[in-house]
């Protein structure tokens, strides 16, 4: 067997096994529908983070993006960047 036949024999079990939990997260869906349940998500996600004050690093490259943005070719609106 090649490097080639274990990758493709490695996908493929993988695939199947994808294959199975979606038809398996569908299966466990509809059967909540059915009984009239929410259905529970797989995945939440972690949230947004809590924007607190922005810090010197993140004033530093708004200052920064500002200036790329006010250039237009002369100090003419450039602010300190420190």
């Amino acid at each position: 067997m090649t490097l080639f036949d274990i990758a493709a024999l490695a996908a493929a079990l993988v695939w199947g096994a994808g294959l199975v939990w979606c038809y398996r997260l569908g299966l466990r869906d509809g059967l909540r529908a059915a009984r009239g349940e929410t259905p529970v998500p797989v995945w939440t996600g972690g949230g947004r983070a809590k924007a607190g004050p922005p810090t010197e690093e993140q004033k530093r490259y708004d200052a920064i993006l500002a200036n790329i943005d006010a250039y237009d070719g002369t100090e003419k609106g450039q602010r300190e960047v420190i």
